[in-house]
């Protein structure tokens, strides 16, 4: 059989990655909607054998679901997105996989409902930590996991405790006073705030690469986020990184920082993290963590491989 093509709809381009890498030893791939940093990557042709819908799913809406989608959320929210997008339509000529990341929007949540029934769709998701009610039925779970060799492995060589994170004090916000305690008289307005006295540094680093080795160089990472998890927890955990985790906001059947984390790693009060990373910081000779419960970058490369091929073929015959 010939190598399998996937046309993935991704406006993620650390997704696209993470997915690329994951698939690039058994798929071949072409991509809608590109951003910059994902230019490498040819467009749909028409040979694809298998649409793969991620993160935000605007390829799922039709004109209906667009409309009521802006009525919701106001025009601004479908600007960034091409005319060529919005007017996609699934025929069910080939399968559409989509993969459950995050919670959907009315409209998209909608749309996934109607064609649940339809043998040429299917639902993948990656951690089992959303209600039901912001969710979807999905087949089977396979979680992120990052290429290896992008990481290099941790030595701790720079006494600071390093924050990745695009939105720091949006989503350290949104989070305190109910995940986090104890909450600020009035939000943090900056990261010295949240840091007092601990040196720390705040990554924006454009390059992959030089991005990648700040996990390695650093004592310990300080995560938080807005989401149940994100693709930095997991770039952690290839790297080795100490990881002091603020609890984050989770209401499924899976909480993916207790999963993933080792006991003593996760905090509800932003005074005892903090009293951690010093500890941290005050070790004179740091060592790398092993996370067991880490999913393996091979094993997952097999998983897709499996999974995907199995839903090519069944189509086709």
């Amino acid at each position: 059989m010939a190598r399998i093509k996937i046309g993935l709809f991704s406006r993620h381009s650390g997704l696209t990655r993470l997915l690329r890498d994951l698939w690039g030893g058994n798929f071949d791939l072409s991509i809608f909607e590109r951003d910059q940093q994902n230019r490498m990557i040819p467009e749909f042709d028409g040979r694809e054998d298998v649409y793969f819908s991620t993160l935000h799913h605007w390829d799922l809406l039709d004109k209906d679901g667009v409309q009521e989608t802006v009525a919701v959320h106001g025009p601004s929210i479908i600007a960034p997105l091409s005319q060529r997008l919005l007017d996609w339509q699934f025929d069910g000529s080939k399968p559409l996989i989509v993969y459950c990341t995050n919670p959907f929007i009315d409209a998209m949540r909608k749309r996934v409902f109607s064609w649940l029934d339809q043998p040429w769709f299917h639902t993948i998701g990656s951690e089992n930590c959303y209600h039901p009610d912001t969710f979807c039925p999905v087949e089977k779970f396979i979680p992120f996991s990052v290429w290896p060799p992008g990481y290099p492995k941790y030595n701790g060589s720079i006494a600071k405790c390093l924050i990745v994170q695009k939105h720091p004090l949006d989503r350290l916000n949104a989070i305190m006073g109910e995940w986090v305690n104890p909450k600020p008289v009035t939000p943090f307005a900056n990261l010295n705030q949240i840091m007092q006295d601990i040196p720390f540094h705040w990554s924006r680093e454009p390059n992959y690469k030089r991005f990648t080795k700040q996990y390695a160089d650093y004592r310990v990472l300080l995560y938080w986020s807005n989401s149940p998890y994100s693709i930095v927890l997991f770039e952690a955990l290839a790297a080795g990184i100490p990881i002091v985790a603020l609890r984050t906001p989770w209401t499924g059947e899976v909480d993916p920082l207790s999963k993933y984390l080792p006991e003593g790693s996760i905090y509800s009060n932003l005074d005892e993290a903090r009293e951690r990373i010093r500890q941290y910081l005050r070790e004179p000779a740091p060592a790398p963590v092993y996370y067991p419960n880490y999913p393996g970058f091979s094993e997952i490369c097999e998983e897709w491989r499996s999974t995907i091929t199995n839903i090519v073929e069944s189509h086709a015959s």
